[in-house]
């Protein structure tokens, strides 16, 4: 078996590829479009859990969300058309709150590592990054339609009823919102 997640960034995608792939007992593969991907060419389709940002085709790196052109997000929707058809579950993942989204991104690109918690404290204009993900969101939504896909958002797989495929099975330990990376009171201890 296969699965696919393609996701908006900062909607809890590392953490759902883990539960999956705890579950089924299938091997990551994070991110393998990225500039960072390391394992895109040595990947087979059997037996993975695939885990992609929607703008992150062709090993492209773009410095931040909001540098990212228009036309660019028709060819990556183009290419997960192509994409999709070659997994048995495919996961489309966004989230309904974009500004707490969209300063999940500010923190990142202030520095903050992408798996490691943190509390937000940034004072940035965030306008350009909730607009691309606005699109992005609306791309996703844009191939559920077209292949019939649910469209799953982080609030309700951390505080809702989970994924509207419930055909997936997910390790829930991983999925606890104890494990959520931003935290609005992290306590300081004194050495």
């Amino acid at each position: 078996m296969n699965f696919l997640i393609i996701s908006t960034p900062r909607s809890g995608s590392s953490s759902l590829q883990k539960s999956i792939s705890n579950y089924y007992n299938l091997k990551i593969i994070f991110e393998p479009y990225s500039p960072w991907g390391v394992q895109r060419k040595n990947y087979k389709m059997k037996n993975v859990v695939v885990k992609t940002i929607f703008h992150q085709i062709d090993n492209n790196y773009f410095n931040k969300l909001g540098d990212i052109q228009p036309d660019y997000f028709e060819k990556c929707f183009n290419f997960y058309s192509y994409l999709i058809p070659k997994f048995d579950k495919v996961i489309l993942l966004g989230r309904e709150n974009v500004k707490e989204q969209a300063e999940s991104m500010a923190a990142l690109y202030a520095g903050n590592l992408y798996d490691v918690k943190y509390t937000y404290d940034l004072r940035v204009d965030i306008t350009p990054i909730m607009n691309q993900l606005t699109i992005e969101h609306d791309y996703l939504k844009k191939l559920s339609e077209k292949f019939n896909i649910p469209f799953d958002t982080y609030e309700s797989i951390y505080y809702g009823n989970g994924l509207k495929d419930k055909e997936i099975i997910l390790d829930t330990k991983i999925i606890d919102v104890e494990n959520k990376l931003r935290q609005f009171d992290i306590k300081k201890n004194l050495i």
